[in-house]
């Protein structure tokens, strides 16, 4: 039985490391897509003028596809935090996540006050980036058009 002394649960543990498992992946392609991401937003400062459009619809479709992979992200990552919660691991609670596989560097928040209908803390973070490159790109072109 799990206690607040901290008595690790076979049951509970065997929930997180299968929490752990699905996400792993997902954390991958998180990383792989909000690189990518970030890759192909700095590359506009070095876009010709004649390849804009292209670059922007490379920008927007790199959103796209770290949305998505924020979105499966902080699903899996609420899934951690309820086993994490559930599991009742009291003063182990470090013990528990290292055993079950759960990587220090993954991004999961308490699962009673940061998930919700628009993602968790990675989704937050990614629309906030959003919107400094859309204000940014907005910036460009109201400058292009006073130039004429």
């Amino acid at each position: 039985m799990t206690s607040t002394t901290g008595t690790i649960s076979v049951t509970a543990l065997a929930v997180l490391r299968g929490a752990a498992e699905a996400a792993a992946p997902l954390w991958a392609e998180w990383t792989r897509a909000h690189t990518a991401l970030a890759e192909v937003f700095t590359a506009l400062d070095s876009t010709p003028d004649a390849e804009w459009k292209a670059a922007v619809s490379r920008l927007l479709n790199a959103q796209y596809a770290a949305d998505d992979a924020a979105r499966a992200w902080d699903a899996a990552a609420e899934n951690i935090a309820r086993a994490r919660l559930n599991g009742l691991f009291g003063d182990r609670r470090a013990e528990a996540l290292a055993l079950a596989g759960v990587d220090p560097a993954w991004e999961i928040a308490g699962c009673h006050t940061e998930y919700g209908r628009f993602g968790g803390p990675v989704c937050h973070r990614l629309r906030h980036d959003g919107a400094g490159q859309r204000a940014h790109i907005h910036r460009i072109s109201a400058l292009c058009d006073a130039d004429g």
